[in-house]
């Protein structure tokens, strides 16, 4: 048995190595240093629960109690987390970083 790993073996579609694959492609991948994560990125529809708290990977935000029952859209952009219905901002609170943590409005 190969004690190398899978990256030196041949690949049965490609038959080449994906060692070498990968330093053949190197030169055409585009840095990604500095830039937000794909999932911070991803815009997440939730409902809003009686308490007008949203529950965001474990972690529940605020927004305004008018919108209790009602869907907002949920998108983290850095350090921030947004909350939009359709046409509105709603609520804007930091990223929390541990679970089972709130976030409300002052």
């Amino acid at each position: 048995m190969d004690s190398g790993g899978a990256d030196v073996r041949i690949h049965g579609t490609t038959h080449q190595r994906p060692i070498d694959r990968f330093a053949e492609e190197a030169p055409a991948l585009v840095s990604t240093v500095g830039q937000a994560s794909f999932l911070q990125a991803m815009v997440r529809e939730r409902i809003v629960a009686d308490d007008w708290l949203v529950s965001i990977d474990s972690n529940r935000y605020s927004v305004p109690w008018r919108l209790i029952g009602k869907t907002v859209q949920s998108c983290a952009l850095a350090a921030s987390g947004r909350f939009a219905t359709k046409v509105n901002l709603v609520a804007e609170h930091p990223v929390l970083a541990g679970p089972a943590s709130n976030a409300s409005v002052a």
